[in-house]
């Protein structure tokens, strides 16, 4: 009996280190599962970050181009506004000039052919 004793203990003990080599198998690739999916959790809030602040970063330039192109028309059409002031008010001069050469040329004209017949003088 010490041979089959000794036969049953090794084959309850090969059978013990295979169920254990099995079990540390199933636990190390239950770990790399978790591992793996703490990796990908983390992989993704570094990427989320990055991305947030890349995308923070791009919006401030489009917000800087905004800015730009709105003060570039709003110059624009001050200086606009400003050139058809200017205009206005020379040609607002120009027809003051005029009126007044009129009446200057009227009134000398109206002096110059005045009829100086009708004038009496009384004592």
């Amino acid at each position: 009996m010490s041979r089959q004793n000794a036969a049953i203990y090794l084959v309850a003990r090969q059978s013990a280190i295979l169920i254990q080599a099995r079990w540390r198998c199933i636990a190390v690739q239950d770990q790399f599962v978790r591992d793996h999916s703490n990796v990908v959790v983390v992989q993704s809030l570094a990427r989320k970050f990055l991305s947030r602040k890349n995308l923070a970063r791009r919006q401030h330039a489009v917000e800087k181009i905004q800015n730009a192109f709105r003060r570039y028309i709003a110059i624009r059409d001050v200086t606009s506004i400003r050139n058809q002031f200017q205009v206005r008010a020379r040609s607002a001069e120009q027809a003051v000039f005029c009126q007044v050469i009129f009446i200057v040329y009227f009134i000398r004209n109206a002096c110059l052919f005045a009829d100086h017949t009708n004038v009496t003088v009384t004592s």
